[in-house]
């Protein structure tokens, strides 16, 4: 097949994705935005290597994300927020080394951030709010150094602020209110110069 451009984004379509689709390898854009689709995202979405954009936002998908997701190696931008994704984020993502922009929130996703998440070097945009996410912050924050924007408000996360975020010399913006950490924001981070800061900076 010779189709690399799909997009139906916000119709009233619905049911699930047909395993058929997965077989139009060519595809590079798939925007399924804003509508009814349902049923768990097929691992059959590793065969499409040329993948660059999934858009799978706003729909009422379940089930894990596949790891073979993380197979794709031209991908650049990942957008499942806004269904019903469950489990953890799979640990396989260190493929992705062309992905600028993870975009996960508003999800049932639990675990913590895999350590592969931060061999994902062109990473921009890492949107993980309003899920179940958990454990500490990793100090390998500042892996990705050509992050942008950081939101991880409404999760579960524990432990403190690592310094490591002041590091990050394109950040814009950085958001982890609604979490359960402790201690205190360090100066690091109160200092730099944000868009946009969630924070308790005292003093």
């Amino acid at each position: 097949s010779s189709l690399y451009h799909f997009s139906v984004y916000n119709n009233i379509l619905g049911g699930t994705v047909p395993e058929e689709f997965y077989a139009l390898t060519s595809l590079k854009h798939i925007d399924l935005t804003a509508n009814y689709f349902s049923g768990s995202i097929s691992s059959k979405i590793g065969d499409l290597d040329d993948l660059i954009n999934i858009y799978y936002g706003e729909n009422l998908f379940d089930g894990s994300i596949p790891e073979e997701i993380g197979y794709l190696s031209a991908l650049e931008v990942l957008d499942l927020h806004g269904n019903y994704i469950s489990g953890h984020i799979p640990d396989t993502l260190d493929g992705l080394k062309n992905m600028t922009e993870c975009v996960l929130f508003s999800n049932d996703i639990t675990g913590s951030i895999p350590y592969s998440l931060f061999h994902a070097e062109s990473l921009e945009i890492l949107a993980l709010s309003a899920n179940r996410i958990e454990g500490h912050l990793s100090s390998r924050f500042d892996d990705l150094v050509n992050l942008r924007e950081i939101y991880l408000w409404d999760n579960m996360i524990t432990g403190t602020l690592p310094d490591d975020f002041a590091n990050l010399e394109f950040l814009e913006h950085l958001e982890f209110n609604n979490n359960e950490i402790t201690g205190r924001v360090p100066d690091e981070i109160c200092e730099m110069n944000l868009d946009t800061l969630y924070a308790d900076c005292k003093g």
